[in-house]
């Protein structure tokens, strides 16, 4: 496949999966072992990662040389892979347990990553799961300052206007850097406002105390060994990488697909919306399913060592029916997704050229004849 090629099955035929259809798929799935699931192995993957995680910044931190910073990047690479581990325990897709899947997600989102269990389940699996791609209700889609579709801009200002129309498209991935950053503050807002709504329950002590946790671990006690401008210009170097890192996993997977004002078909609505990265398996390995996303939007629950397996099986199957599924080389799709912001750019900036001609014709009186 060349770098720029995407495979999708021919035109749909209908706009719904009929039950027999999901049957066949769901039947197929299940023959193949694919909602098996193994925690240990997860666990084991964790543990290897932070392993190497820890090592990485241990020998950065105790180089006096400058180039020792260089090491950030691996460490960021191998932090975020385990971090997206807590992706599996959201949607309970790591283990039958209630328990590990709880664990591997306070461990590894609010007490590794300061990304609070709430907010991350209100945001990825109660919105962006069930409606992604609708404006209004994915949250995926707001991106403030940036515009992720035209009608996210109508009623903006000039400077909004201009940035959306001309900056946008080169400055999306430099601003990603501030994603984590953007994360933590909505996490700690949805503690204080389920707070305020619900009281305090042991899931949000549990989800803020690892939050707190987390800054005491890569905040404060480094702050008294290093002293406190060293230890936040590493978290912020660290933590940066990673909010780039994330959004090269998740944006080319939805960036360029079509946005859609509501769903209909909820099976169909996936497979419209989403696409599956195409990649080498090392990598795909550091991706922890998110590669897969096709499959892991049909079935959440499938744990990310069983998705190439079902990913195969959900093709034919696709193929078979005639029902649309999405490919693309992974570095494509970061082009892909790129374009598409330059693409939204160039439809906001015609839409702007036409308001004023538009008013101006309006404001021309008809004559009598």
């Amino acid at each position: 496949m060349s770098a720029a090629a995407v495979n999708a099955a021919p035109p749909v035929a209908s706009t719904t999966i009929t039950p027999s259809q999901r049957r066949e798929l769901r039947e197929a799935l299940k023959s193949a072992g694919v909602f098996e699931r193994d925690p240990w192995r997860a666990w084991r993957k964790l543990a290897a990662l932070l392993i190497a995680v820890t090592a990485l910044l241990v020998a950065a931190l105790a180089s006096p040389h400058p180039a020792s910073w260089a090491l950030l990047l691996p460490a960021a690479v191998l932090l975020t892979a385990a971090a997206m581990l807590g992706h599996e325990g959201a949607h309970k897709s790591m283990a039958t347990s209630a328990r590990h899947n709880s664990w591997m997600l306070h461990i590894t989102f609010p007490f590794m990553s300061g990304l609070g269990a709430h907010h991350w389940k209100w945001k990825h699996n109660q919105l962006h799961h069930p409606h992604p791609n609708v404006p209004g209700v994915d949250f995926d889609l707001q991106m403030w300052p940036m515009a992720s579709h035209p009608a996210q801009v109508e009623g903006a200002g000039p400077l909004r206007l201009r940035f959306v129309q001309h900056l946008q498209v080169w400055l999306f991935w430099p601003l990603t850097a501030l994603l984590p950053y953007a994360m933590r503050l909505n996490s700690i807002r949805i503690l204080l406002r389920k707070a305020r709504a619900d009281g305090v329950d042991r899931a949000l002590l549990l989800d803020g105390g690892c939050l707190l946790c987390h800054y005491t671990l890569w905040l404060a006690l480094p702050a008294q060994i290093v002293g406190f401008l060293p230890a936040l210009g590493f978290y912020v170097a660290l933590w940066s990488l990673v909010g780039v890192l994330l959004s090269m996993v998740f944006a080319p997977a939805h960036m360029g697909m079509p946005v859609q004002p509501s769903h209909g078909d909820d099976w169909l609505a996936q497979l419209e919306t989403t696409r599956n990265l195409l990649m080498p398996a090392w990598l795909s390995a550091l991706f922890i399913g998110l590669d897969r996303q096709v499959e892991h939007h049909l079935f959440p629950g499938v744990s990310h060592f069983q998705l190439g397996r079902a990913a195969t099986i959900t093709r034919q199957w696709a193929q078979r029916h005639h029902l649309p599924y999405h490919e693309i080389d992974y570095w494509a799709g970061l082009v892909d997704a790129t374009r598409e912001l330059g693409r939204v750019g160039r439809a906001v900036g015609a839409m702007s050229a036409s308001q004023p001609r538009a008013a101006a014709l309006d404001a021309v009186p008809v004559g009598d004849g």
